[in-house]
Order: structure tokens, then sequence, then C-alpha cells
């Protein structure tokens, strides 16, 4: 089936056919017994992302190797030539991020058990973690149980702060916070305004049994990642690029709350100086940048590249001037930029 929303929209309104989509090889298995846990290379859900406002193709792919680089866990995405036959030969539609569903193998292999509860929030309150609203919270996986720990963490978060201490034990049983602020510092990093400090979605929750049940972060649909797009959030967050999040206001409580006390305040500083020393390492980012652009280049551009309708770039300079030079969506300039963001906040 088709997903994605502005992914979907603009493409389809602009008579493009290079369409976001997913499948779900257990989807029929109720009406055909014989395909019972059907599965595609061990997987039994992959979600294929078109590169909407990405026209370097890789931004899926590369900012989830800069978080898993940085240990935050993050769905493994693999760069993929997509063709469809209609019955009259194969069709190229163009080259894809295919990307794992995180209900699906991820969990067993990344948090060690796949029994727990998955959570993908969205919505302006309960996503946000102001209040517990349960129909942000949509569940994933145990379909039929409560949202409990969901609500225990958001008290555990708004909870009286007197004792600094009691009030930082008591949420850390609920919540991973060193996990939430090392996504966060290198998110602000490398900058991503389609996130939580812009818009409350794009991130799932994870309740790893391992943990007793306590909250895991981790980021989802990044393809508009490590790029500027003046005006995208609704605070004078994204036109900032921000890095200390000091303007953050009480409506994203998971930053002004943690930032706010002095313990975790530095251990977000600290995780700060270990993205700039690791995971934003600017020469592994721009090997890698430049490894995974030449890897895809001959699906993308020439003779064997995307042709319309099944391309979302205007022409194929778009691609080849994504790397470098003065594209404001050219990743090298943007991560030079962040770096240097990063390093001025901390004073270095």
């Amino acid at each position: 089936c088709y997903n994605g929303f502005t992914s979907l929209l603009v493409p389809l309104q602009q008579g493009q056919l290079k369409l976001p989509f997913r499948l779900d090889f257990d989807r029929f298995e109720d009406d055909y017994p014989s395909i019972h846990n059907q599965r595609f290379y061990g997987f039994s859900k992959m979600t294929f992302a078109n590169g909407f406002n990405d026209p370097s193709l890789i931004r899926d792919k590369l900012a989830g190797d800069l978080f898993r680089r940085g240990g935050v866990p993050v769905a493994r995405v693999a760069l993929v030539r997509v063709h469809v036959d209609f019955g009259e030969g194969p069709v190229y539609f163009g080259l894809y991020s295919m990307i794992e569903d995180p209900s699906d193998r991820m969990l067993q292999a990344q948090f060690g058990s796949g029994g727990g509860n998955l959570y993908k929030p969205d919505g302006d309150l309960g996503a946000s973690w102001q209040v517990c609203v349960e129909e942000d919270f949509v569940k994933k996986t145990n379909k039929g149980s409560g949202f409990g720990d969901v609500c225990d963490a958001i008290a555990a978060l708004h909870a009286d702060r007197s004792d600094a201490v009691v009030w930082r034990a008591a949420l850390e049983k609920k919540f991973d916070v060193q996990g939430f602020l090392r996504w966060l510092a290198i998110n602000q990093t490398m900058e991503n305004s389609d996130s939580y400090p812009c818009q409350p979605h794009n991130y799932y929750l994870y309740g790893v049994p391992g943990e007793a049940g306590r909250l895991d972060w981790f980021p989802w649909d990044m393809n508009e990642a490590l790029a500027h797009y003046p005006g995208y959030c609704p605070s004078s967050l994204a036109e900032m690029g921000s890095i200390l999040l000091d303007e953050v206001g009480s409506d994203r409580p998971l930053i002004r709350i943690l930032l706010d006390d002095p313990e975790y305040r530095q251990v977000y500083l600290d995780e700060l100086q270990a993205a700039l020393d690791g995971a934003f390492e600017l020469e592994w980012v721009f090997s890698r940048i430049d490894a995974l652009h030449s890897l895809i280049a001959p699906w993308v551009v020439g003779e064997s590249g995307e042709k319309a309708p099944y391309t979302l770039l205007t022409r194929d300079a778009d691609f080849e001037e994504s790397i470098e030079g003065d594209n404001p969506l050219a990743l090298k300039p943007h991560a030079t930029k962040r770096a240097e963001a990063v390093r001025q906040a901390l004073g270095l």
C-alpha cells in the first residue's frame, strides 16, 4: 500500500509517480492460510521511502548511520533499485530507501527482546509529553494491553522536582533519559527540523522487557535531516538551528524540564561533545557521504538512472549538487556549519 503524507501527496499533485509505499507480507494471510508468516529475506514488513525533499537520496540512510554510530537504536536502511512489472516487462520506479519496520526484527536485534510495548506517537499534547493522551500513542505491538507505561513515564517527568535526586531516580525507572539526551544531541548536531523539537512526531517508544519495561526512544523518518528549512518550526528553533535549546518552551517538556536540570544539562553537553568526536566526526561523515553518493549515482542519473515520471529530481544537476557547493541542501557544507555551531555552543 502507499504510505506517507506530504511525500505522497506532493508527488501526486505534480504528476510524479515515484511514490512511497509499504509491503506487508502477512497482509492476506487470513484469506490465504498457505502464506501464513510469509517473509521477504526474513522480514514481514518493509517501508520504501522515495527521497522526498532530498535530492541526494541518501539522507534516510546517512542519518540512520550517524545515529547508530553514536549509539542510538534506529531502523536499518538499504538503498535499493525498484522495478515493477505490470505485465509488459519491468519498469524502473527509481532509487528508494528500503527501511525495516521497527515492529519486526529490529526489536529483537537491537533491544534483545521483541515482546515489549512499541508505540508510534503523533499528536500535539500527548506525543509532546505535555499530558498523557492515549490516542496519541499508536500501539504497534501488544495492542490489547494498556498504556500504563507511557502515562507513568509522563507523570514521572512532570512530578515534583524539589528533591532532584529522588525525581531523577523515579524518572529513570520509567524512561531512558540518557538515551533520549544522546538522541537529542546528535539530532541537533545534524539538524533535523521534522522531529520532536519542532514537530512532536517521527519517533518510537519501546518498553524493553529486559529493562522492566522502561521506555527507550528512537528516531524515524529522516529524509529531511541534515538540512536547514527556514520557517519549518513553529518556534524560532529551526530558524536559529539551535544547539543548546534555551528558547524551547513548556510545549516540549522533554527538552525544557530535562535541560533545566543542571545534571541532565551536563549530560546533554557531554553528549554534544561525544557527537563531535564520534558520530559527527567530519572526516568520517564526508567519507560516508562520498561512498553512498558514488554507490547510487549510476542508478539515479545517466543512461541507467531515474526517468520521468518516476523521479522527484527536476534535473540531473540537483543530484550532483546535493553533496557540495552553493546548493542550500548540499550535505558537506551543512555538516561543516553544524559542527562549527556545536563547537561554538560548547565554547571550543
